[in-house]
């Protein structure tokens, strides 16, 4: 499957997302991501942010009760996450999830197991050099690897099915600050090989200044976006997520009426 050309990676209009059908979670969230772009979602722990990335690709049964999750062009409601990531999608939950019993070599091959183009053999040569820590570590179990490095094996991953969206959780949790900074050099550099990226991060900082643009979830609802450097500029998101306060307001991104402080 594939969706039209020039449509965007990813749109999703009006989404409301339920857990076992009495929860509701997600309250009419909003947002794009174009091609070649990063974009930031940021939000308190239990905002709904990695929820939003289970609905996108599928995982939680029968949602979004509301609304339209759109991949490129395509209308991926109630489809299984197989199927979205056939589309060209590539997800990394919160934790990572790679194959720990495995090798490094056998989690790169498993990135690619859908592809069936003669790069292959090219591409894990590529990745091996993006990372040179994995090829120094091919035979070693993913397991036993440390934390930045998992997250770069995941990385490497993702990247080798070649997808057209990429759809990233919490990259830097539980990670040193050094290696936070090279994981976002990273995440930084993916764009120029034509993936879109919609990044949950605790990390604002980090998240904003890697993004072209950004939202605030909070209880659900998107109360505030704009571009990374109006995010940034604005005296909310430093009061709560940047550590820093701000009196001047900045115009030029929309603004939501659902909590206080967002006024």
């Amino acid at each position: 499957m594939s969706g039209g050309d020039g449509a965007l990676p990813l749109r999703v209009a009006n989404v409301e997302t339920a857990y076992y059908g009495r929860l509701t979670v997600l309250r009419g969230v909003s947002l794009e991501v174009g091609a070649g772009r990063i974009v930031a979602l940021l939000g308190s722990n239990g905002a709904g942010k990695s929820t939003l990335l289970r609905t996108i690709m599928g995982f939680i049964p029968d949602q979004p009760e509301k609304g339209t999750v759109e991949v490129l062009g395509r209308r991926v409601n109630g489809w299984d996450p197989e199927d979205v990531a056939a589309l060209g999608v590539a997800y990394i939950p919160e934790g990572r999830g790679i194959f720990p019993e495995l090798t490094v070599e056998e989690n790169l091959r498993l990135g690619a197991y859908a592809r069936r183009d003669v790069g292959v053999r090219a591409d894990l040569a590529a990745m091996e050099d993006r990372f040179p820590v994995l090829r120094e570590r091919r035979r070693q179990l993913a397991g036993t690897l440390s934390g930045g490095e998992q997250q770069m094996l995941a990385l490497a991953r993702a990247l080798l099915g070649r997808p057209r969206l990429l759809l990233l959780d919490e990259p830097s949790l539980g990670l040193a600050p050094r290696l936070v900074a090279d994981v976002f050099r990273i995440i930084r550099d993916i764009p120029s090989t034509g993936t879109a990226i919609l990044l949950v991060e605790q990390n604002a900082r980090q998240a904003l200044a890697a993004a072209d643009y950004g939202y605030v979830l909070e209880s659900g609802r998107i109360v505030l976006e704009g571009t990374s450097a109006r995010l940034q500029a604005d005296p909310n998101v430093q009061e709560l997520y940047l550590g820093a306060v701000q009196d001047p307001s900045v115009k030029g991104f929309r603004r939501y009426k659902i909590r206080r402080r967002w006024e």
